[in-house]
């Protein structure tokens, strides 16, 4: 799922047809992409593979869930669209994007925490009391995502791997500031209205939230584990 250049479906591929050739001729490949440029890379790395497919996601989720599949994902949900909350004088606002006319530039409008609003109940369901000057940010997409997929599967298992911690720590006083970066000619900062559609933006997933959502779709036995651990085991 956002399987970039196709470079880790080529290795896993690569791998099967070399250890497994009976297990290899049986297998389903599906890509998830929504970007035209990336689903062209991915048939040409993937072109020696007849079994790979590209789906749309709405498809893919609404096929019959049969037979065992594993999803894989690599830093994808770090990407998804996240909402900025910050606690100014006791009250908990929300950053919007406004426009500075003498700058002409975006620029953060903080408006209050609308009760209901996708960022509240995320705040409200995952327990999330930022401290004083704290931001924080809420990715309900994240969760949503898996809760899909864990939905759609009858057997197998979610692999995704990425940039991210517990709720403990993402939400932590030495974390006063978020975890927003965007990056732009390899250099990293934190405005994310800097260089409007020209820099890669990303904030760290809370695995705490994304352990509940899969538990709350049928997921279970799941681990989360460094990519230390992982690659050693």
């Amino acid at each position: 799922w956002g399987g970039g250049p196709g470079r880790l479906a080529g290795i896993v591929l690569d791998t099967i047809a070399a250890r497994s050739p009976d297990l290899y001729e049986r297998l389903d490949y599906v890509m998830i992409e929504i970007s035209p440029y990336h689903r062209r890379l991915q048939r040409e790395e993937l072109r020696r593979h007849r079994m790979v497919r590209h789906a749309e996601a709405d498809d893919w989720l609404n096929e019959a869930g049969e037979g065992a599949v594993i999803v894989f994902s690599n830093e994808l949900l770090d990407a998804f669209p996240v909402h900025i909350v910050e606690r100014r004088n006791g009250e908990l606002l929300e950053w919007h994007v406004g426009r500075d006319e003498r700058t002409d530039r975006f620029v953060p409008v903080r408006l209050p925490l609308e009760p209901g609003s996708p960022a509240a109940v995320y705040i409200e369901r995952e327990a999330i009391v930022p401290r004083e000057g704290q931001l924080v940010e809420a990715n309900p997409g994240a969760s949503e995502w898996i809760g899909r997929i864990g939905k759609r599967l009858s057997e197998g298992a979610v692999i995704t791997i990425d940039y991210g911690d517990t709720a403990d720590e993402l939400y932590a006083a030495h974390r006063m500031r978020g975890t927003l970066l965007c990056y732009r000619n390899h250099t990293a900062h934190d405005d994310p209205f800097a260089y409007p559609g020209e820099q890669d933006m990303t904030s760290h997933v809370n695995f705490t939230a994304l352990e509940r959502a899969g538990r709350e779709a049928g997921l279970t036995g799941g681990t989360l584990r460094t990519q230390r651990q992982f690659l050693l085991e």
